[in-house]
């Protein structure tokens, strides 16, 4: 028979009382209870980014978690953690229906009916509608955070904010620009060519001024480190330079006849450089008007696009070929091809990512070409939307103009 032994100062029904209360307490703190989902019953993953997602159950003792049901590509479940984890591949966007159970052996079996949805990248693209007719061709940035485009069939320019906000300026033509550019004097300057003028826009108004008779065609057009705008003449075959200051034009004919120059851009030599269409040449010419031409490595090649390389060289585009080129001040030329077969290379621009960008019209893809020479293409069009013109955005991306279809399109790298 059990007898009570007190203790010294403690009465033996005292210890009786204080055992069955910690066994009590005991008791209750370790009940068994049957398992339940705390965690939600949805969630939302996207193609190409990872994503994880924890289940999450009440219950003693803890619950073991399970999940049944084809998973997505990429994704991965783990029952010891109830993590749902993982990077959904190209392709898999959707909803995924999923059986969630938690179970402890305490009745009964939790049960959740869970749903994973896959959505879609989010598009790096995004296009802008101008009025029909417009055929925008060239592109570039202005000091205002703004790009500035020409409209070659409504005789308009026109800028767009990098938040896509379009608005057009008339030039006093009705068709025909071409080459755009920021000017020293902080107005925007194009090249008519249709009717041989170039001129600025102020307060949104514009003034030209006619470059020669005989049908030059100014074309390409840029501001030098002279503070002078300077532009090619691909009817005539000169370059030229224009003092806003003085309305003084300096013009001086290339060595090669009917060359058809039409590119141009400032070297990181202080010199002006431009492609020779129909001459297969690269031209550079001085500030005192001293040209060198150099012959491209293909008899018919036909240069079009240049612009200044963050390598300290000049880089070009060859529309009948689908290949860039890369030619350093001192003139030796390296030829890099496209992925893309008869890709119709155009414009092409120093991008935000230290690489060149350039257009192919004949494929609607855009190029990265790395200094090394490394190209890889983005699909950002159709070969109907003839993409031309090219520049990198004060935002970070790159904006293109598509001719063929009238609008301004915004690619993010």
């Amino acid at each position: 028979m059990f007898k009570p032994i007190a203790m010294k100062g403690i009465p033996a029904a005292g210890l009786i009382v204080a055992a069955l209360a910690g066994l009590l307490a005991c008791s209750s703190s370790h009940e068994h209870t049957a398992p339940a989902f705390t965690s939600a019953e949805t969630v939302t993953f996207s193609e190409g980014a990872a994503g994880s997602f924890t289940f999450t159950a009440t219950g003693f003792p803890p619950p073991t978690l399970g999940l049944a049901g084809a998973l997505p590509s990429g994704v991965t479940f783990t029952a010891g953690t109830g993590r749902l984890a993982g990077t959904p591949a190209s392709g898999s966007h959707g909803s995924y229906v999923l059986a969630a159970t938690a179970r402890n052996n305490v009745p009964p079996v939790a049960s959740q009916t869970f749903t994973l949805v896959v959505e879609e990248p989010a598009s790096p693209i995004t296009e802008y509608a101008l009025p029909a007719g417009s055929e925008p061709i060239q592109i570039t940035a202005a000091s205002d955070g703004n790009l500035w485009f020409t409209e070659f069939g409504s005789g308009k320019v026109g800028s767009i904010t990098t938040g896509g906000a379009i608005t057009e300026y008339a030039t006093g033509s009705t068709s025909g620009p071409v080459g755009i550019t920021q000017g020293p004097d902080g107005h925007v300057w194009f090249a008519l060519s249709t009717v041989n003028s170039i001129g600025y826009l102020y307060n949104g108004s514009p003034s030209t001024w006619s470059v020669a008779t005989g049908g030059p065609m100014p074309h390409g057009m840029v501001t030098g480190p002279d503070n002078l705008i300077w532009f090619t003449e691909s009817g005539l075959a000169h370059v030229g330079s224009f003092d806003p200051s003085q309305a003084t034009f300096w013009r001086t004919a290339l060595p090669t006849g009917a060359s058809s120059p039409e590119g141009i851009c400032v070297g990181p030599d202080g010199n002006l450089w431009f492609t020779e269409y129909s001459s297969h040449k690269i031209g550079m010419i001085t500030t005192a008007h001293a040209v060198t031409e150099y012959v491209l490595p293909d008899q018919y090649a036909e240069p079009y696009g240049i612009a200044a390389g963050a390598d300290g060289n000049l880089w070009f585009t060859l529309f009948n070929y689908a290949e860039v080129g890369r030619i350093t001040p001192a003139g030796t030329i390296t030829m890099f091809s496209l992925p893309s077969a008869g890709a119709g290379a155009m414009s092409i621009a120093l991008g935000p990512d230290g690489n060149m960008w350039c257009t192919e019209s004949f494929t609607g893809k855009l190029a990265r070409i790395t200094p090394a020479g490394t190209i890889s293409e983005f699909t950002v069009a159709t070969r109907a939307d003839d993409i031309r013109g090219i520049a990198a955005g004060p935002d970070g991306n790159i904006w293109f103009t598509e001719f063929g279809s009238g609008r301004i399109g915004k690619y993010v790298p």
